[in-house]
């Protein structure tokens, strides 16, 4: 163990300096942890929009429910809407388990993003989509669409559903993750 004391005054100081170097990186290294929020389909009371959505208590991925889409042509169904997310500089996930039938054409994830920035006077929106999609008759596949926030909080993020096409889609057992990166 080093004796401070014994050191001449200048190494004292390069010492001291170091022991508060080090202090303040441990303190700093307080790892943020992820914001989930889970959305279970036991009922469409959280969904922003109930145009063209059912629940259904018969088919289901976890055997709560699952929101049911019958699209007749191109259609939007706007699923869930946060406000506010408290994490700055992250990765955030829309993730939900869907299933098809009869669908002539595809139906996939989107992210709406709202950022604000300027200190609040600029607003600006951003719309992802999933790399994922289904078609035809499937069976319940984990769908997820990613965005890369990286220096303003998120002042609103939406998960819809977009179906380009005619068929039946099954949306259930969706998460909203928001994990800080470095």
């Amino acid at each position: 163990m080093i004796d401070i004391f014994k050191l001449s005054e200048s190494k004292n100081i390069i010492v001291i300096l170091l022991i508060h170097l080090l202090l303040l990186s441990l303190t700093g290294c307080k790892k943020q942890k992820p914001l989930i929020v889970d959305f279970p389909i036991n009922s469409l009371n959280r969904v922003m929009s109930k145009y063209n959505l059912k629940m259904d208590n018969e088919i289901s991925y976890d055997g709560l429910g699952s929101i049911r889409v019958e699209s007749e042509d191109t259609t939007t169904a706007y699923l869930f809407v946060l406000r506010d997310i408290p994490v700055k500089r992250a990765k955030i996930v829309w993730e939900a388990y869907c299933k098809s039938k009869d669908l002539k054409g595809e139906a996939f994830l989107e992210m709406g993003v709202q950022i604000r920035r300027n200190h609040g006077k600029d607003i600006e929106t951003f719309l992802n989509r999933s790399e994922d999609d289904i078609s035809g008759t499937t069976d319940w596949k984990k769908i997820e669409v990613e965005f890369m926030v990286l220096d303003n909080k998120v002042n609103v993020v939406q998960l819809n559903l977009i179906i380009e096409g005619v068929g039946t889609i099954w949306v259930d057992q969706v998460r909203f993750t928001a994990t800080p990166i470095k």
